[in-house]
């Protein structure tokens, strides 16, 4: 009969690692039973996700920037418009 699989949750996983971190991988990795390899994995997973969101958060950002820039771009021409009417005017 082979072993059956364990799974972990994401939330597992981060505690794992983070305890690996505080107490030491092999006395951590020792008391989960895992391997070096899986603990290994996790971690990458754990800074690929990471690196994700802050990719999107920073491209959030640039979205956020560029709205700011095209509505600050439409003031300074409504501004300048007004400007060149007011100085027909004035002549």
């Amino acid at each position: 009969m082979t072993a059956q699989r364990r799974s972990f949750t994401n939330d597992e996983k981060l505690l794992i690692i983070a305890q690996a971190q505080e107490l030491g991988v092999a006395r951590v990795l020792q008391e989960y039973n895992l391997s070096y390899s899986v603990y290994a994995r996790w971690k990458l997973q754990l800074k690929a996700s990471h690196a994700t969101r802050h990719l999107e958060k920073m491209q959030a950002r640039i979205d956020e920037l560029e709205q700011e820039n095209t509505r600050l771009k439409a003031i300074i021409t409504n501004f300048l418009l007004q400007s060149e009417s007011t100085k027909k005017e004035n002549k």
